[in-house]
Order: C-alpha cells, then sequence, then structure tokens
C-alpha cells in the first residue's frame, strides 16, 4: 500500500501524537508498505522521536519569510468581520487543503490518515473525488476537540465543519471505547477504537526507596491541561518532610518561563528539576520511584501507559477523562477525587512516599494491566484497518 500520514506539525515535537504517527509510519513501512509522512513545519528540521530512513517525510508548506504587514493586515480584517466566518477558515486554513491536495494527486496514496482535529478536516476536502479513504484520527477527548471553542481554531464555522466533516471520513478512530458515545449516532458505526501504542524496552523500574535520591516523575507537554502548576504547588506543601525526594518534570511548552518563576517564588530550585524535552524517556521512568500526571484530561495517557509498563505507579485524578480507564485505583496506581486538587495531590504524595509497600505493590501489578496496549498488539491493527480500507 501506498499511505501517506499527515500534521499539523511534527519537526522537534515531543506529543502524544507525534509519538505515535512515528511509532505508526516505521511499522507500516517495516511491513513493507511505501510510507510518506505530510507536515506543515514552516522552517527544517527532523523529528523528535527515532524516523526509519524508510519513511519519505515531505514539507507541503513551502518555507517562507514572514507574511507581510499588508497581509496581516487583511486576515485580521477578514476575522473581525460579522458573518464571514466561512471566510476567515478560508484565510486561515485554505492553503493547507490546496497543498494537501497537490500532494494527494502527486503522489496518489492508497489511503491517508490525517491526526488531529487541525489536519483531518482540510485534508478531507482535499480529497473530495478522488477515490483516496481518508481516516481522521482523533487523539483527545471528544468533547474537547469538537466542541470546546479554546480549542483548536475559535472560529465557531470551523468548529462546525470540524464535526460535520466527519461524514465524509472512510472511519473516525478514538482512543477510548467510551468516547464512541459522544459522537452523532449517524457516525458511530464508521468509527474505530485504536489505542496508542506503548512502546515495550528492557528494564523495569526500581521503586524501592533509595536513602540519597529518589524522584517524582512528571512526563508532558508544559500546558495548563496537564497540570504542572498544581504538581509544582502541591509539591512545596510537603518538600521539607522528604529531603531525599525530588520532583523532575519531562517535557518543553509555552508554560516554560511561568513555570520557572514559580519554582523560583516557592524556594524549590534544588527541589524541583525542569528538564525540558528528554530524547530517552524511558531511562527516566526507570529512574522514578512513581509518576505524577495531574491533567485535566487526555485522550488517553501515553506518558502513564508507558511508565506503568514500566513497573512505575501513577497518581492522577479520577475526574481526568481518558487517563482515568488507563490508571486503576489501587492497582497500578491512584485516582484522587480532585474536589481540593492541590491539597490532595499533596497527600497523595506523602503517601507514596511514606508507603513503601504500597508503592511496591502497585508497581508490581502495573506492567500486566497495560500489555493489552503494547505496540505489538495495537499496531497491527492500524494495519490491518488500512488495508481493509483499500480493498
Amino acid at each position: 500500500m501506498k499511505i501517506a500520514l499527515c500534521i499539523r506539525k511534527i519537526l522537534g515535537r515531543a506529543g502524544g501524537a507525534e509519538r505515535v504517527l512515528v511509532d505508526t509510519a516505521n511499522y507500516l513501512s517495516s511491513r513493507g508498505h511505501e510510507v510518506e509522512i505530510w507536515h506543515f513545519d514552516k522552517r527544517p528540521g527532523k523529528p523528535f522521536y527515532p524516523l526509519t530512513s524508510r519513511c519519505n517525510i515531505v514539507p507541503l508548506l513551502p518555507w517562507r519569510k514572514r507574511s507581510s504587514p499588508l497581509s496581516r493586515l487583511s486576515g485580521t480584517w477578514v476575522e473581525s468581520l460579522p458573518g464571514l466566518n466561512w471566510l476567515s477558515r478560508e484565510a486561515a486554513h485554505g492553503t493547507y487543503r490546496r497543498c494537501l491536495r497537490a500532494r494527494l494527486l502527486s503522489f496518489r496514496p492508497d489511503v491517508a490518515v490525517g491526526y488531529l482535529c487541525d489536519t483531518f478536516p482540510y485534508l478531507i476536502e482535499a480529497a473530495r473525488g478522488l477515490n483516496i479513504p481518508v481516516v481522521a484520527s482523533c487523539h483527545s477527548v471528544p468533547a474537547r476537540d469538537f466542541a470546546d471553542p479554546t480549542r483548536w481554531d475559535p472560529n465557531p464555522y470551523d468548529r462546525h465543519k470540524r464535526l460535520a466533516l466527519l461524514d465524509e471520513a472512510a472511519v473516525t478512530t478514538v482512543i477510548q471505547p467510551e468516547f464512541i458515545e459522544w459522537f452523532p449516532k449517524k457516525l458511530q458505526p464508521r468509527i474505530r477504537v485504536l489505542e496508542n501504542p506503548v512502546t515495550r524496552t528492557p528494564g523495569y523500574a526500581d521503586v524501592r526507596q533509595d536513602p540519597q535520591r529518589n524522584i517524582i516523575l512528571a512526563v508532558g507537554r508544559l500546558a495548563a491541561s496537564k497540570g504542572h502548576e498544581t504538581l509544582i504547588k502541591s509539591w512545596s506543601r510537603i518538600h521539607r518532610s522528604f529531603p531525599a525526594w525530588k520532583l523532575r518534570i519531562c517535557g518543553d511548552g509555552e508554560l516554560m518561563p511561568k513555570l520557572e518563576q514559580l519554582v523560583l517564588a516557592l524556594g524549590l530550585k534544588e527541589r524541583v528539576e525542569l528538564a525540558g524535552a528528554v530524547a530517552d524517556i524511558m531511562s527516566e521512568y526507570e529512574k522514578a520511584k512513581f509518576l505524577a500526571m495531574p491533567s485535566l484530561y487526555e485522550g488517553f495517557g501515553l506518558s502513564a501507559a508507558e511508565a506503568m509498563l514500566k513497573g512505575l505507579p501513577v497518581i492522577a485524578f479520577s475526574d481526568c477523562p481518558g487517563l482515568n480507564k488507563v490508571v486503576v485505583n489501587g492497582v497500578n496506581g491512584i485516582l484522587l477525587k480532585g474536589l481540593d486538587k492541590e491539597a490532595e495531590l499533596a497527600e497523595g504524595l506523602r503517601l507514596l512516599i511514606e508507603d513503601n509497600d504500597k508503592r511496591l505493590r502497585l508497581a508490581n501489578q502495573a506492567p500486566e494491566t497495560m500489555q493489552k496496549f503494547t505496540a505489538e498488539l495495537v499496531l497491527p491493527k492500524w494495519e490491518a484497518l488500512l488495508e481493509e480500507l483499500v480493498v
């Protein structure tokens, strides 16, 4: 098969969707399929995650200088006009659709997959009349992706089209079974559950307490939805009681300056490490004692699944959609009610630090609960789905 995997941005990005795309591309190419990755990054670079040389990565948006003041002014003018939301959408995204159309015509894939809501609607439109099936791959909670005005493009017309265009997709994929129920009934027969593939690597975490250095790990993009501010404030409440423990946060993003200031303001410079994006995240799991993941919402919680496969307990909130289906309270981690997130998280951290037996028990049980999400089981499902659409 000739397969196109499309995403808005991938170069240097360490997110979950980017990780899944690269893992899928590597697997499909290893199976003998011709795989292209299409993206719209405006500067040269390479994917954060290792990509096999068999995959062809194609930038669709010509690298250009910054737009002129006149073009930026015209874009602002269009967006400010009442009743012209459709024109605003065209001004913002029409170039992406046209570039996708041109590549579809030149490469002629047997099937194309669009990752995330800032890509698959325009891929669906670009593929009209070409007899190329398009898969819309969703990676978050549907209510956030399709109904939240603060997610993706705030233009209400774009939000409407995001959902309406799924009528034209060959298949829509989600990463939790319960997400299917959110969509209109007419779409549900063409929605498939394809979990995030979790990579299995040798080695496990040793969660026994060390006299010198113990790591509470957090992994994720530095964005408000990930709850890092709450985590740092919670740790500030109890850190003096545990001098042999440190909080280490791996990830990069727009909140890095704010979190750095918060760490300094709370006097935690020696007790909190903001490590940035880390390439070898598996070794981070192995060095930690447990994972703290205080997200507001997750499509799946790939970091949590990776950590648990490594034998690392996870602490999270029970009201976090997606993640609350991966973390099983008392089995592979702890789920907090989240009524007072900062206070509850502080006490949850204290519990997992002080209760060595509980930490060990959760660690021993965690890997088995993640076996169904391993790449060896999930990635063949992707291949089977794409082959089914091509037949």
